[in-house]
């Protein structure tokens, strides 16, 4: 796997998870000019940091969908909420930032958590 970031960017909990996990993969960090590029974007269309290179060709984007495959894919590591435990599931994704597209305007300013 391959694990694309930028510094300063929002793909830390990713790297934690592939390091807890002790997965086989590599990091290719990026700068903003390379992931506006054309090159990356024929790797994450997006054009944003975390993406995830899988071994089978698939990508994943998004911290979230990066963290739940890793916690399936590695249930020895425990990460996360178990598999069958849906009440747990549900209160996990409630509490992410990540899974929120609500937006707060305030004035001209505004705050997304789905955009961090």
């Amino acid at each position: 796997m391959i694990l694309y970031l930028m510094p300063g960017a929002c793909p830390l909990a990713s790297h934690i998870a592939l390091a807890w996990a002790d997965a086989d993969y590599t990091v290719h960090r990026l700068s903003r000019e390379t992931v506006r590029g054309k090159a990356y974007r024929q790797i994450n269309p997006k054009a944003v940091v975390p993406a995830l290179f899988l071994d089978d060709g698939n990508v994943l984007t998004e911290s979230l969908a990066i963290l739940e495959y890793l916690a399936e894919k590695y249930p020895k590591a425990r990460m996360g909420v178990q598999p069958d435990d849906v009440e747990g599931r549900s209160i996990s994704t409630r509490r992410s930032p990540s899974s929120s597209a609500t937006c707060i305007w305030r004035g001209r300013r505004s705050w997304c958590p789905s955009a961090m």
